[in-house]
This record gives C-alpha cells, structure tokens and sequence, in this order.
C-alpha cells in the first residue's frame, strides 16, 4: 500500500486534474484559427505526422484504461480515471483538429510496435504505469511536440499546450507511483521490468527518429537519457 504522504500527494493532483480539466470546445480557438499546413510540407504530410499525436493518445487511453484496474490503492486508481479523461479529450481534439484536414492518416509501423509491446507487457502494474506516465509522457510525448512546434501552426500549439500541461501531471503521478514500487521491492525484483523499459525506450526513440527523418529528427531524440531508471533508483537494475 502507498506510504500516507504518497496518497495525499496523489490526492493533490487529482484534485489538480479536477480543477484543470478544459473543454474541447470552449477552451480551444476552432472559429478563430484554422489549421495551417506549413510551407514546404505536403498536406499529406503534415496531416501523417498530427496523426501520430492522435494515435499517441489513443495508445495512451488504452494504457491507463488497462493499467487502473490492476492498481491496488485507491487514491491511484482514482487519479488513473482523470488521466483517462485526460487522454479521451486529446484524442477527440487531435482528431477534429484532423477532420479539418480532412482525414486521419494511419499509425506509423514504428509507434504501432511500441504501442503492442506496452500492450502485450504482463508484469508488475507499476512498469506499465512507467511505460506510459513516464517514458512516453515526460520524454516522448513532449519530444513529438516539440518536432511540429517550428511548423506554426497556432491552432496546434493551442492544443498541444493543453496535452503537455495534462502530460505533466501524468508524469508526475507515474514518478510517485514508480518511487513507491522503487522503495519497497528488491533489485531482482525489480530487474525485468527495468530491462523491458530500458528496450521500450529505445524503441521508443528509434521509432520516433525514422517518423521525424523529413523534419527536424535531432528535436525528436533529444530527450533526457535515463531520466527515469537516474530518478527511481532503477540504474543497475537491469543489468
């Protein structure tokens, strides 16, 4: 069971997601921009790599839809449900924000296999909660949005605003509930699922590399190598 000042701190950012939770049709500007294809770029283009934001998040809302149920506290689970709101609304935003390109293209092969490989993990909750809190919001998520961001396209950056704030706190949920399993399991028990995060990652950024290869590639590996096995005290534990 989570530590007393671990739920209060989980109860703070459900409460925070309560409070933060906008409006798909009210909080973002449809009547006054209009999504722009950048110079230079093909619609067809553009419009496969907005998709893959969409199918990021639909990947992401089956995660934590899959990962609530198996959480044994309450005070997680209940702040999993905010996060599953969360990833609903981004998924409905993306793709009305694509349905104003006119279609939604299909998910790249790269992502698709991450996506079953975090699907298919049957170990301990708490490293699927890390895959999908932690390695693809807090590094590749934001990494993917910082490759569109130079296109300016000023209906985007409204959107993905909103989707990084919510990924945020999604991170940080995940960081508190990983810190938690961190803390009272052993190193061996710990090592396989820090060994299938570490390949997830890489997965993770040689896909993301071969989707961003036409754009800006370096904005999208640059993340922050190892920052979740340097903060969870999960460095050796794979080895």
């Amino acid at each position: 069971m989570l530590e007393p000042a671990a739920v209060a701190r989980i109860e703070a950012l459900t409460a925070k997601a309560t409070r933060a939770a906008w409006s798909p049709r009210t909080d973002i500007d449809w009547w006054g921009c209009a999504p722009t294809v950048p110079d230079g770029m093909t619609s067809a283009r553009y419009v496969t790599l907005v998709s893959q934001l969409f199918h990021v998040e639909k990947a992401a809302l089956a995660m934590a839809t899959l990962t609530a149920p198996r959480l044994d506290d309450a005070a997680a689970r209940a702040f999993l449900s905010t996060q599953v709101a969360d990833h609903d609304r981004a998924a409905q935003v993306y793709r009305g924000y694509l349905e104003r390109l006119g279609d939604v293209a299909p998910v790249d092969p790269g992502l698709a296999a991450v996506f079953a490989a975090m699907r298919a993990w049957d170990g301990p909750a708490w490293a699927a909660l890390a895959a999908h809190s932690v390695v693809m919001e807090q590094e590749h998520v934001p990494a993917l949005h910082r490759s569109i961001a130079p296109l300016r396209c000023r209906l985007l950056r409204q959107i993905n605003a909103r989707v990084a704030a919510d990924a945020a706190r999604h991170a940080e949920f995940g960081h508190l509930y990983v810190d938690h399993a961190a803390s009272i399991l052993s190193a061996d028990e710990r090592r396989p699922a820090a060994s299938w995060l570490r390949e997830l990652r890489a997965q993770w950024t040689e896909a993301a590399a071969r989707l961003d290869a036409d754009t800006v590639r370096a904005r999208v590996v640059a993340t922050n190598p190892g920052a979740l096995f340097l903060r969870l005290a999960l460095v050796g534990a794979g080895r």
